[in-house]
């Protein structure tokens, strides 16, 4: 089971996939900033059906280009993760977000 995500803010996106697993999500895209000096970061955040969070993974910031990223997102509950929230941040630490879009499980 396969989600599509397209989450663009200003001159910079990140785009991808999420791939539903029993215990864990794989996300797999793009993440581009067309400015050197706005660098952006991509987090996934996993919630069980009752909202509680299971796990969250960072693609690592990306300045002036784009740069590609496979992680895994731990969901270590039965049933795995219900919903996911992809969110585009500014990069820094701590990171401030600047647009999130959430997937359910299909």
């Amino acid at each position: 089971m396969t989600t599509d995500f397209d989450i663009v803010y200003g001159n910079t996106s990140t785009k991808g996939t999420l791939t539903w697993y029993k215990r864990s999500v794989a996300l797999s895209g793009q993440g581009r900033s067309e400015d050197s000096a706005g660098c952006r970061d991509t987090t996934a955040t996993s919630y069980s059906a009752a909202g509680t969070e299971l796990g969250s993974v960072h693609t690592g910031a990306v300045c002036g280009a784009s740069k590609n990223y496979n992680v895994v997102i731990p969901a270590n509950v039965v049933g795995g993760a219900f919903t996911v929230r992809i969110c585009l941040d500014d990069g820094a630490t701590p990171p401030a977000t600047l647009k999130c879009q959430d997937s359910r499980r299909p």
